[in-house]
């Protein structure tokens, strides 16, 4: 899944851009970088992968409370990656990457009631414009603590009424 975000953004996000020596500094997680947090598409090239966390520095990191600090911020992603576990909740609700369709308020329930707070469930659409699951998003302030999300769903017209697939694990490659 992916962006560990922080939502409330009211001024201007001041952090460095995500380059080389941003790379160079994450040599240390690089390999949790690529297990718990890679591109879910592509999740075997590390370039893609790359693209994906200069993004998600770009869009969230820069935004956190050490802007100057990618190791800081990617720690801590990977802190709450391991610490919830979102492929776990979301089968112990019986919702499964299966190419199946759920009902949103399915997928936001499980997660709110194993994290304690409201998360957003965000969609995007497949090859063929069918909505589908892409993220779970959890919301915090600035210092690191949760909070719950303002919005329940994000790009997820008519959820209720439609439901939403969660679509398997994409293969490179067809294998």
């Amino acid at each position: 899944m992916g962006g560990f975000s922080t939502i409330k953004r009211s001024l201007k996000c001041i952090g460095q851009y995500y380059e080389y020596w941003v790379r160079v500094r994450l040599t240390s997680i690089l390999a949790d970088m690529m297990k718990y947090w890679p591109n879910i598409v592509y999740y075997h090239d590390e370039e893609a992968c790359e693209r994906f966390w200069k993004y998600e520095w770009e869009q969230h990191g820069m935004c956190f409370d050490k802007p100057n600090t990618p190791l800081y911020f990617f720690k801590t992603a990977l802190r709450i990656i391991n610490q919830y576990h979102f492929r776990n909740i979301l089968k112990k609700g019986k919702i499964y990457p299966d190419g199946k369709w759920y009902k949103g308020s399915a997928i936001r329930e499980a997660i709110s009631k194993a994290v304690g707070k409201q998360p957003t469930i965000h969609c995007n659409k497949d090859n063929e414009g069918r909505l589908q699951f892409d993220e779970i998003w959890l919301c915090f302030h600035r210092n690191g603590t949760a909070m719950s999300c303002e919005k329940e769903f994000d790009n997820c017209p008519n959820i209720e009424q439609r439901g939403i697939k969660f679509p398997g694990p994409f293969i490179v490659g067809g294998k």
